[in-house]
């Protein structure tokens, strides 16, 4: 027997991805705790993501548990697409799935081109007095 920690299952037009943090995952267990234990509030937000070295951003469709304002997503999701060109670059379709709060956040990004293709990962970040800073990546897939 498995057990398993579902973190979030998204949808977009009929393309379902679902994760869930696993024994062997290579996600920090505090982490995963300190995250689970954010439940509320939840909702579904729609945010303009900037990139520092483009002239228009693109808007990106965000899944949010946690007390997180739209100013704050926006500084987090320009960090974490900022230099990731398969963003910026396809027209893929990204289901980003954020939980957390101001002081420590999972960003799980799933990029979706057809049936049985894509990618993604979970990128963990914490916040201080100088902003979002990343800390590690974990859960990479790609099918």
């Amino acid at each position: 027997m498995v057990a398993a920690l579902v973190f979030a299952t998204a949808s977009i037009e009929g393309n379902s991805v679902a994760s869930a943090a696993v024994p062997g995952d290579d996600s920090i267990p505090s982490d995963i705790s300190y995250v689970q234990s954010i439940t509320a509030p939840t909702s579904t937000v729609v945010i303009s993501v900037e990139r520092s070295s483009a002239i228009a951003g693109k808007q990106q469709r965000v899944d949010v548990v946690g007390p997180l304002t739209p100013t704050e997503l926006a500084e987090l999701l320009r960090l974490v697409f900022d230099h990731r060109d398969i963003y910026w670059a396809s027209n893929f379709k990204s289901i980003v799935v954020v939980r957390g709060d101001e002081h420590r956040v999972m960003v799980k990004v799933s990029y979706v081109c057809g049936t049985l293709c894509g990618s993604g990962a979970t990128y963990w970040y914490t916040h201080d007095e100088s902003g979002w800073r990343y800390l590690y990546a974990s859960n990479s897939w790609v099918s």
